[in-house]
């Protein structure tokens, strides 16, 4: 199964490619690599890398951070997810956040 990790260089994200890249084809994505916040960003991951199941590890999580910076957490954490799961053929998000 082609497999893409958003965020896959955070503690879980890192965690799952160890697991999961022997037995999948799979793509681990970093903030470099695609904006969970930018539609026109996710859409050109999906084009570019075509994956069947897309897994969302990325997160604000800084607690202290993010009663500070409300929007900037609510537009990864919520609008993010969203952004991910909107286009059109993705059927398949798991969100672990």
């Amino acid at each position: 199964m082609r497999i893409a990790i958003v965020g896959a260089n955070g503690q879980l994200g890192n965690d799952l490619v160890k697991v999961l890249r022997p037995l999948h084809d799979l793509t681990p994505l970093t903030r470099a690599d695609v904006q969970v916040t930018s539609p026109e960003s996710v859409e050109a991951m999906l084009r570019t890398h075509q994956p069947e199941l897309v897994m969302n590890m990325a997160a604000f999580h800084k607690v202290d951070v993010c009663e500070d910076e409300v929007e900037p957490a609510f537009a990864v954490n919520a609008y993010g997810v969203r952004t991910l799961a909107w286009p059109a053929g993705l059927t398949r998000l798991c969100c672990c956040i």
